[in-house]
């Protein structure tokens, strides 16, 4: 998990680095032809194309490398896969969050954001749900997260090999940071994933 963890940061700064910078180098190129030829509005189509690969290479960016999304707390690292589940206008995302700042350690927000990865994958993949919503709550001992979506469910004896792997991965990874994940899902009845994380004393507070 931690080896892949490196490698997620290194193809998130490669893209970052490499690619992001010979797009941008496009984009100023088009840019000067632009005011050269204002009469070409094909030139300024592809430069805004351009403009807008950028955006969504430094999104992909973002999610990949984890720990930086993180910078600003767990809950921000889960609004971003929820709003950018929302831009592919294939779901109805609803979040829910009791609290403005979830106070887990970085390396363990690190492992339930890659759950919530894994998870959102899973769900595109294999659900065919429409509807996502994420509950998030805690007491004096532990979070509480649930994801439920209206998809077509499975057995969980059953499921399909792509999807076992899914599964198994987050239960691991959930695993390693001592937190517990449980699925129910029955076909035609959609899924409802759980996890719970015990509160530790190296948590961090977060923010006001």
């Amino acid at each position: 998990m931690e080896v892949q963890e490196h490698t997620f940061q290194h193809i998130s700064q490669e893209i970052h680095d490499s690619v992001g910078q010979m797009l941008s180098l496009a984009k100023l190129n088009l840019s000067i032809l632009a005011m050269e030829h204002q009469h070409l509005s094909a030139v300024k189509e592809i430069r805004d194309q351009v403009s807008e690969s950028i955006h969504q290479l430094r999104q992909i960016s973002m999610g990949i490398q984890g720990d930086r999304l993180l910078e600003k707390g767990l809950l921000n690292g889960i609004e971003f896969l929820v709003q950018q589940m929302r831009k592919t206008g294939l779901f109805n995302m609803q979040l829910d969050a009791e609290m403005e700042w979830i106070a887990i350690n970085k390396n363990d927000s690190v492992f339930i954001y890659r759950i919530f990865q894994e998870l959102m994958q899973n769900i595109i993949r294999h659900s065919g749900a429409t509807d996502i919503s994420i509950t998030i709550q805690q007491n004096p001992e532990q979070y509480l997260f649930f994801v439920r979506d209206n998809g077509h469910g499975f057995s969980i004896n059953t499921q399909n090999p792509g999807n076992g792997i899914g599964l198994r991965s987050m239960q691991q990874r959930a695993a390693l940071i001592g937190a517990q994940l449980s699925i129910e899902s029955k076909p035609d009845e959609g899924t409802l994933v759980s996890i719970t994380y015990k509160k530790k004393s190296d948590d961090n507070p977060g923010i006001s």
